[in-house]
Order: structure tokens, then C-alpha cells, then sequence
């Protein structure tokens, strides 16, 4: 018999908003195309299955914004799963729309600033072009991060510097746009949301799991200085960063592992139920048993706590 199969979902609530926005991500353990974010209405829980052969387990955690909860089957795959969770849900998969919206002005205010200085800075004869600093932009609250991180998304800006692992990796500078000089770190409680992280560790390494830039992503304490984290996952690849979200949870939250092995001991029950005692029992009854026992329960899952420290970006970064 094939094993079991899970993803994860994640809910979290954006509070101070006339509406409060929730959004859902499904992550899994493929290893390309592993994390799907999803509008979710309000009010709003994690969708029930409607096939009988996957089953929710809902966790919690010290933090009522976040919720967590694992879809399991036997008999479907994670793409499957995921199709059959997010039945119906609108996909958010512009990544504008996940940071922010484009009709935010600070997107606006940030590229006029930006480019105001960077043909300032160049209008004074100098041999070499002169970049702009993220400090100034930072300083002058003229930007964010991710702002930065999203011109540099559409090519608006490079961004260059030691610290400049928090917009997507480019090679080449775009030739006629502004360049942002990232030699700055970054205040890590400054860019996560709430200042929350959810932590675990292995035998190695401390890591968070953190709303950033409209994402979730992975940061690593760093060996020797306890102030600083490291980012993990990649910043315009996050399609792909699932896997390792997924195994981050289940490596530090062993309780998905124990569902997982309780719904085989109950998927080989139920067969031999099936081979021994045909059309006395019925399957249905007893999944629909089954999912209303484990939602009685609801699980501790690792919580989201303050976090602070320096973003360092990688070496080979």
C-alpha cells in the first residue's frame, strides 16, 4: 500500500483594515511548484474537504492571527489535494497583489523617489554612475523593502550591495535605470510581519518561518553571532519555496508525522473491514466518524514569537 500524502495550509489574518484580508497558502512536498496562495472569503476557516478521502486536522498556536492545518490522503497526490482544497478559491499568484496592491502610493512614491535621486546623483558630471543608497530611501520612509524588492521584480531598479539578498537575484544592471546600493542590513523585527516567527530547530541550526514581503520564508540564525538570521528561501522563486516550508514544519512539529501513521493504521483497518465484512460497514459513515473525531481535537503547533536581529545575506550570495 503507497503511503500517505499531506500538505500544509497556512491562514493568516492582516488586521487594521476596514476589511480584514486573509489569505491561505498550501504548501507541500514536491519538489518544484509547492507553494499556492489563495484568497480566502470572510467570515473565513479552512475548507472542508469535499472528497471523503482527505482529512483536515486543525493546529494551534499562541498566536490567533496564524493558523495552521494538514491535509491528508491516502489516495490523492499533492497537486490533487490542493485542487481539491482550493475548489473554488481565486488563486493570488501576482505578486504585486501578495505585497501589496498596485494602487498602493507608497509603490508609486518609492519609484518617483528613486528615480528623482538617481538622476539627481548623475546629473553632476561624475565619471561613474552614483547609486542611491537604500539607507536614504529607508531613512526618508520614501520606500520599504519590499517595494524595493518589486521594482527590482519588474526590472524598474537593480539593486546591488552586500545586503541585497532581499530583492530577486539579477546578474546583469539593467542599463538606464536607477541602481539602489544595498549596503545596509536590515532590521529583521523592521521586515517580518508582526515581528513574529514561528521557530524550530534540528540538531544544527535555529530556524523561523515568518511572513516576509507577502511570503512565507525561512531564516537561519547565523553560527557564532546570535543577532543575525540568514534567508533561506529564495526571494522571486517562492512557487518552489514550499518543500522547504513543509519539511521545516514537519521536522519541528512531530505531531503531523503521528496523524500521518493514525490514518494508515485506519486506511488498513478500514480495508480489511472492506475484504472481511463486505457491505456490512459503510465506508462513508466511517471516514465521516473518523474526521469528526480529529476535529475535536485541536492540536499545539509551534507559535508565533518576537524575533529580532540583523538580515545577513549568504556569502555566496
Amino acid at each position: 500500500m503507497k503511503g500517505i500524502n499531506c500538505i500544509l495550509a497556512f491562514i493568516l489574518d492582516i488586521p487594521g483594515t476596514l476589511v480584514q484580508r486573509r489569505r491561505m497558502v498550501l504548501v507541500g512536498e514536491e519538489p518544484q511548484k509547492n507553494y499556492f496562495t489563495y484568497k480566502v472569503p470572510w467570515p473565513s476557516s479552512f475548507p472542508k474537504p469535499k472528497n471523503n478521502k482527505i482529512f483536515i486536522s486543525h493546529y494551534t498556536g499562541s498566536d490567533n492571527n496564524q493558523l495552521l492545518a494538514s491535509y491528508c490522503s491516502l489516495y490523492f497526490n499533492m497537486p490533487e489535494i490542493i485542487g481539491q482544497v482550493a475548489y473554488g478559491l481565486s488563486a493570488m499568484d501576482n505578486s504585486s497583489k501578495l505585497r501589496f496592491s498596485k494602487k498602493d502610493e507608497m509603490y508609486y512614491t518609492c519609484k518617483k523617489y528613486i528615480t528623482h535621486k538617481w538622476k539627481e546623483f548623475n546629473a553632476r558630471g561624475s565619471p561613474k554612475a552614483v547609486n542611491v543608497g537604500i539607507f536614504l530611501v529607508l531613512q526618508k520612509n520614501k520606500c520599504t523593502t519590499s517595494t524595493i524588492s518589486r521594482l527590482a521584480f519588474e526590472e524598474e531598479i537593480s539593486v546591488i550591495g552586500k545586503h541585497n539578498c532581499f530583492a530577486p537575484p539579477s546578474n546583469t544592471i539593467i542599463s538606464g535605470k536607477p541602481i539602489v546600493d544595498a549596503s545596509w542590513r536590515l532590521i529583521i523585527e523592521e521586515e517580518i510581519h508582526q515581528s513574529k516567527a514561528m521557530m524550530g530547530k534540528n540538531l544544527k541550526n535555529t530556524y523561523a518561518i515568518a511572513w516576509y514581503q507577502g511570503y512565507l520564508h525561512i531564516f537561519r540564525r547565523v553560527h557564532g553571532n546570535h543577532n543575525s538570521w540568514s534567508l533561506v528561501t529564495s526571494i522571486g522563486k517562492e512557487i518552489n519555496n514550499g518543500k522547504l516550508i513543509y519539511d521545516f514544519i514537519v521536522q519541528s512539529f512531530n505531531q503531523i508525522d503521528v496523524n500521518k501513521a493514525n490514518l494508515m493504521t485506519k486506511e488498513l483497518d478500514w480495508a480489511l473491514l472492506k475484504r472481511k465484512t463486505p457491505g456490512k460497514y459503510s465506508e462513508i459513515s466511517l471516514r465521516k466518524d473518523y474526521q469528526k473525531k480529529i476535529l475535536k481535537t485541536v492540536l499545539d503547533s509551534p507559535g508565533m514569537v518576537k524575533i529580532d536581529g540583523q538580515i545577513v545575506c549568504p556569502k555566496n550570495n
